[in-house]
Parts: C-alpha cells; sequence; structure tokens
C-alpha cells in the first residue's frame, strides 16, 4: 500500500472516532468474552504492569479490575482524544493509570509506544485499523520488543469476513481517490443508518496473512483460540509468551 492511501485510510478512522467516540463508547462497555483466558496468565506476578495498545475507552482495564482482584499498572495509548478523554473518566479508579495518545499508524511504533517493559502487552481490536501488511507487521514486532522476560503478548485479528451483517455494512462503491488502491482485505464499514453514516477502514486479516505476520516473533505461542460476539468466534486470539 502506499503512503498517500495509508494516510487517507488512517485520516477516516480519526474522523470517524473523533466524531463518533461517544455513541461506539455506549456500544463497547461490556469485556469481551475472549479476555476471560488472560487473567490466569497474571496469577503468580502481583502488580502486573499492562500496556493496551489501541486502549479506545479503557473497558480493558476496568476488565481487569474485576478479574485481577489486585493492584496493577496499566498504560492505555490510542489515538482518538476523545476516546482517551472517556478512558480516563472510567479509569479513576485505578491508581497510577497512564493515558497517553500516539498515532500507531503513522508514527513508527518503537518511536510511538513507550520505551519501557511490561508483564502483558495486548492489541485487541487494532490490527484491522493499521493499513498495510508492513505497518502490521512493524507494530506486531515493536510490541512483542516491550514484553518483559515471562511476559505476554495478546493480539486479536477481527474475523468479520463471511459475516453476514458486515458484508451489508461494507461500502460497494469505493471513493474514486482510493479505487484501485486498496489491499485484499480491506473493506470500508458504515457506522449508523442507511441514510446518515460514518465510515471507518477495517481490515481482515486471512490465515496466510496472519503465518506471515507472526512468523519469527521471539515469542513463544501460548494460546490461540476463537472467541467473542454472537457466533463466539469474531474474534481470532492468539497468545505468546518471552520465556
Amino acid at each position: 500500500m502506499n503512503e498517500a492511501t495509508a494516510i487517507a485510510l488512517n485520516a477516516m478512522n480519526l474522523d470517524f472516532y473523533r466524531e463518533s467516540a461517544a455513541d461506539f463508547a455506549r456500544t463497547r462497555s461490556a469485556p469481551w468474552p475472549g479476555w476471560r483466558e488472560l487473567p490466569p496468565l497474571l496469577e503468580d506476578r502481583p502488580g502486573a504492569s499492562i500496556l493496551d495498545a489501541g486502549c479506545g475507552n479503557g473497558r480493558f482495564a476496568s476488565f481487569l479490575c474485576d478479574a485481577l482482584g489486585t493492584p496493577f499498572l496499566y498504560c492505555g495509548i490510542d489515538s482518538s482524544a476523545p476516546l482517551l478523554a472517556l478512558a480516563r473518566g472510567a479509569l479513576a479508579k485505578v491508581p497510577g493509570a497512564r493515558l497517553l495518545q500516539a498515532d500507531l499508524v503513522l508514527e513508527p511504533p518503537e518511536r510511538a509506544l513507550p520505551d519501557e517493559r511490561f508483564d502483558l502487552v495486548a492489541a485487541f481490536g487494532l490490527l484491522h485499523h493499521v493499513p498495510g501488511e508492513l505497518r502490521r507487521s512493524e507494530l506486531i514486532r515493536a510490541l512483542a520488543a516491550r514484553v518483559a522476560k515471562g511476559g505476554f503478548l495478546a493480539l486479536t485479528f477481527w474475523d468479520f469476513a463471511g459475516e453476514p451483517r458486515f458484508a451489508r455494512k461494507a461500502l460497494g462503491e469505493i471513493p474514486a481517490e482510493l479505487s484501485g488502491e486498496l489491499d485484499p482485505g480491506d473493506v470500508l464499514l458504515r457506522w449508523g443508518s442507511e441514510d446518515s453514516f460514518r465510515l471507518r477502514y477495517c481490515h481482515h486479516t486471512d490465515a496466510a496473512e496472519e503465518a506471515r505476520l507472526l512468523a519469527e516473533l521471539p515469542l513463544a505461542p501460548r494460546l490461540a483460540f476463537s472467541s467473542d460476539g454472537a457466533t463466539g468466534r469474531l474474534n481470532r486470539y492468539r497468545v505468546f509468551e518471552r520465556l
């Protein structure tokens, strides 16, 4: 994918989350069922440090408050100022929680991410908003580099291809400036009613691309499962451990 297209798609998503943050977050408050597999990994790490890349409204941290039952150190990072504002309110009960604004698409991830090591590095609902396989690969490797010894990297790949409701939301006629520029798996999804909607860019990572993205990570595979959504398989979870 060329740079101009990546910039345009990223701008589309920044506009979407700036204009629709409150409405979007209102339907995104419940924890994902798949998250229940993660707290047991941290049982022997009291005061665990968490990096939540693409933290949105902070609901993963809210989930951890209930699931861990012990204090933890949390750092959330997102590009959307409105979503981060909602997260600040939601995380008032998390002592010492840090929230950072950074563009994980256009900024080099090695510079955008905190130069620290964490017991759990999570990227949920993030990779499908990163245009271009090279950018996705670079981000995954930068996230892996933030995992402390004995810690974990947890990723999700949104498995929306073939889901009828998302097929209905996909924009059929691509804007002229993007026509012919999108990669396989790229879609523009509508949010809102048929008469009044906003667009967001999303990418479906198939099994072949997933294998390329995860090849030669300096981490050991720990968990691989599907969960979430009405079907129970809307997200593919991949969890790795630094031995």
